[in-house]
């Protein structure tokens, strides 16, 4: 789908590719379907374009950060970063960035593990007050987490967080 994507119009995607993401990510039924339709989003996000994704889109990855399925709500933390470049950076800050903190939040380590990996990405998203203040305090969290597992990406993550600082 992701090659056929490319050789359609705009009017196409919107019309016959949009319609199977959706149909996909809002099956509460399957959460292998809601987990494809994450990969999709990830993967033709760019193609679909800033409008879709504005619009369509990225307030089904709002709902996805209250699944009752941990996988999913992992997958949402993981496939947010394609779709925070494509709406821009103040769509970013308002409404994805309190998915990614909510997230960081989740009672099941999994969860918190795929969001400590995503911290160089978001940190690149984010001013420097927000990088300085909220993100920081993110990954101290993270640092001192009760999983072992989190811990370790969060020290395994530092140095690219780190390096999220330059340019």
């Amino acid at each position: 789908m992701v090659k056929a994507s490319k050789i359609l119009t705009q009017e196409d995607r919107t019309d016959k590719v949009l319609p199977i993401i959706l149909e996909n990510i809002k099956d509460d039924s399957d959460e292998e379907r809601r987990i494809l339709g994450l990969e999709m989003v990830d993967l033709l996000c760019e193609d679909l374009g800033k409008d879709v994704c504005q619009n369509y889109l990225m307030y089904e990855i709002v709902s996805l950060q209250d699944d009752s399925v941990y996988r999913v709500r992992k997958e949402t933390v993981s496939r947010i970063i394609k779709i925070s470049e494509v709406v821009g950076k103040d769509i970013f800050l308002r409404i994805l960035f309190p998915v990614f903190k909510k997230l960081c939040n989740d009672s099941v380590w999994g969860v918190r593990r795929a969001a400590v990996e995503m911290i160089p990405e978001i940190a690149k998203m984010c001013p420097v007050d927000i990088k300085n203040g909220v993100v920081i305090e993110i990954f101290k969290k993270f640092a001192q987490d009760s999983s072992k597992w989190v811990k370790t990406a969060a020290f395994s993550s530092f140095g690219p967080y780190v390096a999220a600082y330059e340019g």
